[in-house]
């Protein structure tokens, strides 16, 4: 293999006498710059010396992968092993500059060693010493040039779908595809800016040269122009060099530079310099098309001074455009949707699934703020993990960021507290008792409604039960579900001959609209027929629910009334969002050890989680019955039960449930009417009437807020659901404030019992323990909503004092208001 002789001490006059033998003989050839001398694999011819200039020796070594591994100046010499030996030609010889080479032929070469038999000792010394050191290089030029490869054409995620609408409405990447001018891509994180610059490679003339993809986030400022230009200089980088970078690496391809405003400003100078150097045929300069990305846009980048003068004109004199997020071209959910399911199931070697309507609906729905496209494919491959079926659902999507949770407590951080947990006894026992309770209370009430245990047990359900309930609702989430007699009786008939059928679309598509119409129907029931009064009429509303229940139990898998149909839950979701107590799940413990998702898909001995919920993507307690089944089926312990500030999820939580917004506003519908309605009826006839005509009224606005949740979420325009809902919800605690302390007249003898303050010349002070008690819950609640719309108005305007205060004094005078009209009414 040729190598450069001066590079070793040499036997007196050895080297000399060969270059002057040769020179004798040989008329000088002259050679341009990029031309191929000897190639590799032919059959050798001659001896040459370098006169003047000087050459490469590239080693082929497939794959479209060329290696340099020596540079040839003058009074070097190259061509004999293949002479002396008869092998092939081992390398490449080409000119990087204009040469004078000096040639002695097969014949010529024979004589010289004749002649003068001390040149052929040597060479055969020179070539040792020239094998030993090529070896060396090559293994570490390999070795370099594997790692750069690893790079090549390997993206990170789903190839893009060439026919998505917005590709289709746009000419960009076939204008772009066209030249080789620079390219600049904008646009959000995640929205398709590595993957719209290889759609421009596969388009262009490049297309089956190499695509090298650099993360200019990661590249220290140290490392930036070694790992970009290896050791050349940006106007000269050859395609062959002692040190390969980045460049040389994509030559003949496309290099993306992803995040180009990361990279240190001495380096981007360089990168506009190696720009505005022309390439022309026959060098051996690199011929790399450059393209580059960036989260804002040319302007803001200038203003903002991230980009380097020359190399934001050199960008801007390219091609230029930014891509717009999924949330403003939801048409590309849907076929990219469905076109990742497709690549998931390819690359996992499983038939694919499709998209059930439901899941249609809250894809369409969504904005995907956590990372648009790439949050997409995730969704859209922990859904075709966790489907069994031929077609996800919306049980199956589970959205949300992957960062690290806030500061929680754990519960169960303690070894006794997690081995309860793990055990279930406690709540196995606590299930069983208040199974007991419901089906006494129901007996007491039905068989002996005239007796005290009749009237007692009446008394336990609207006087401690129902206010408790509530209560229990807005400081502990849905804690009370998780030993609700009602799901633990539609969990039994499960068992025994349940018919196991998945929840339908149809059944998650009307669930909202149901449950909000079984509250309504409650409260209208209870106020209409004076339910708290007549024991036997308590009993039946108890068994026509229980009865509910264990229907949709029999039917379907899992704790489907609860999460779908059951009243009482739907309240318990929207009284959630203040809770202080909730699972979560170890994200980093997730990321590491799970591969089974048995958390949602359960174990050969259970179903897994009753509310189809994945413990990672728990952001809120609205649909989660706290039963800690997750955690005794997650192999790795992962889920944990934490205490957190109340009311936080009301403004960290960004999946709060839209389907339960038009519940949260009927609930203080309702209770504003019941609150009027018992003050009416002291001295207004048909008062009764009066209350039937509001809550069909209600219930009526609360369906028509239900249609118009769906009818959005399936519309292609852009939406803020998330502010209005938070808004929504924020006035929760109020609403479950005034209605605790509605319930309160139920509580037997509170109204009696008065706080007085008495002087000579009269009462100071005389106040009921009702009143009391209603004002303070009132209070509490009230103060609750005014922190939490704060909080939503701090985050929607992005800390804006002025716009923040603003809005605060508008949402917070109607929350102030409504409380002190319904408090004055509840006296």
């Amino acid at each position: 293999m040729p190598e450069a002789s001066a590079a070793r001490a040499e036997p007196p006059g050895g080297a000399e006498r060969l270059r002057e033998a040769v020179k004798a003989v040989a008329a000088p050839i002259a050679v341009e710059a990029g031309q191929t001398v000897v190639h590799q694999g032919d059959a050798g011819v001659a001896l040459y010396v370098v006169g003047s200039g000087a050459l490469d020796v590239v080693v082929d070594a497939g794959a479209d992968v060329r290696l340099p591994v020596a540079r040839l100046g003058p009074g070097t010499h190259f061509g004999e092993m293949s002479l002396l030996t008869g092998t092939p030609v081992s390398a490449d010889v080409v000119a990087c500059e204009p040469t004078v080479l000096y040639a002695a032929g097969e014949d010529e070469f024979r004589r010289l060693v004749e002649r003068d038999p001390e040149l052929l000792g040597y060479l055969a010394g020179e070539l040792a010493v020239r094998l030993q050191r090529t070896n060396e290089r090559l293994a570490v030029q390999q070795q370099h040039q594997a790692a750069l490869g690893r790079l090549i054409a390997s993206p990170r995620g789903c190839p893009l779908k060439a026919d998505l609408p917005s590709l289709a409405r746009s000419t960009f990447a076939t204008d772009a595809a066209a030249d080789d001018r620079p390219v600049l891509i904008t646009g959000e994180e995640g929205v398709g800016k590595r993957a719209l610059a290889r759609h421009i490679h596969s388009l262009s003339r490049r297309a089956d040269r190499a695509l090298l993809v650099v993360d200019c986030a990661s590249l220290t400022a140290e490392e930036a122009r070694q790992q970009l230009f290896g050791d050349a200089e940006p106007t000269r980088v050859t395609r062959f060099a002692e040190r390969l970078g980045f460049l040389q690496a994509a030559d003949g391809g496309t290099l993306v530079l992803a995040d180009v405003d990361r990279l240190p400003p001495e380096v981007q100078a360089d990168l506009a310099d190696f720009a505005a150097t022309p390439h022309s045929p026959g060098s051996t300069r690199v011929s790399v098309r450059l393209i580059a990305t960036a989260a804002c846009s040319l302007a803001e980048l200038k203003d903002r001074g991230a980009l380097h003068p020359s190399l934001a004109d050199a960008l801007g004199g390219g091609h230029v455009t930014s891509v717009a997020p999924l949330r403003k071209r939801r048409r590309d959910i849907m076929p990219l949707a469905e076109h990742l399911l497709q690549w998931t199931a390819q690359r996992r070697g499983q038939p694919a699934k499709g998209v059930g309507e439901s899941a249609r609906r809250e894809l369409q729905g969504y904005d995907f703020p956590f990372g648009n496209a790439a949050e997409l494919q995730r969704v859209v491959e922990l859904a075709a993990s966790l489907a069994e079926g031929e077609a996800v659902s919306a049980e199956h999507l589970f959205f949300g960021p992957t960062g690290a949770e806030a500061p929680q407590i754990d519960l169960l951080r303690r070894p006794w507290a997690e081995r309860a947990a793990l055990e279930g006894r406690l709540l196995g026992w606590l299930k069983a008792v208040v199974a007991i309770g419901f089906a006494g209370i129901v007996v007491a009430c039905l068989l002996a409604p005239q007796l005290p245990v009749g009237r007692f047990a009446n008394l336990l359900v609207w006087g401690v039960w129902w206010p408790g309930l509530i209560a229990s609702l807005l400081l502990l989430g849905r804690a009370w579900c998780a030993v609700c007699p009602l799901s633990s009786g539609a969990e039994a008939v499960q068992r025994a001959c349940g018919r196991n059928r998945a929840p339908s679309d149809r059944l998650s598509q009307l669930g909202p609209a149901l449950a909000l119409v079984g509250f309504v129907g409650i409260v209208w029931v209870e106020e209409a027929t004076g339910m708290t009064h007549h024991p036997v009429r308590t009993a039946l509303l108890l068994i026509s629910l229980a009865l509910a229940a264990v229907l949709v139990g029999w039917l379907y898998q899992r704790h489907a009334w609860c999460r779908y149909l059951c009243p009482l839950g739907a309240m318990g979701g929207v009284f959630a969002v203040t809770s202080a107590l909730r699972i979560s799940a170890r994200r980093e413990v997730c990321a590491a050890s799970c591969t089974g998702h048995e958390c949602y898909k359960g174990t050969d001995t259970s179903q897994g989680c009753p509310m189809f919920n994945h413990a990672l993507h728990l952001t809120n307690g609205q649909h989660c019955k706290l039963c800690l089944r997750c955690l005794q089926d997650c192999p790795h312990r992962s889920p944990r039960l934490v205490l957190q500030p109340p009311l936080r999820d009301m403004w960290r939580s960004n999946l709060l449930s839209p389907d339960l917004v038009p519940l949260a506003v009927v609930i203080g519908a309702l209770v504003l009417l019941l609150a009027a309605t018992r003050t009416a009826s002291l001295g207004m006839p048909g008062g009764s009437l009066w209350f039937a005509v509001g809550c069909v009224a209600i219930a009526a606005f609360g369906l028509a807020l239900v249609g118009l949740l769906a009818y959005r979420r399936q519309s292609d325009g852009s939406r803020d659901v998330a502010w209005a809902a938070r808004v929504a919800y924020a006035y929760a605690p109020a609403a479950g404030a005034l209605l605790l302390a509605f319930r309160l007249h139920d509580l037997p003898g509170l109204s009696s019992l008065s706080l007085g303050l008495s002087a000579p010349g009269g009462s100071l002070l005389d106040l009921s323990l009702l009143q009391l008690a209603q004002g303070l819950v009132v209070l509490l609640g009230g103060a609750m909503t005014l922190w939490a719309l704060w909080q939503v108005a701090r985050l929607r305007f992005e800390g804006d004092v002025l716009k923040t205060g603003a809005a605060w004094i508008g949402l917070g005078s109607v929350a102030v208001g409504c409380l002190v009209l319904a408090l004055s009414w509840l006296r």
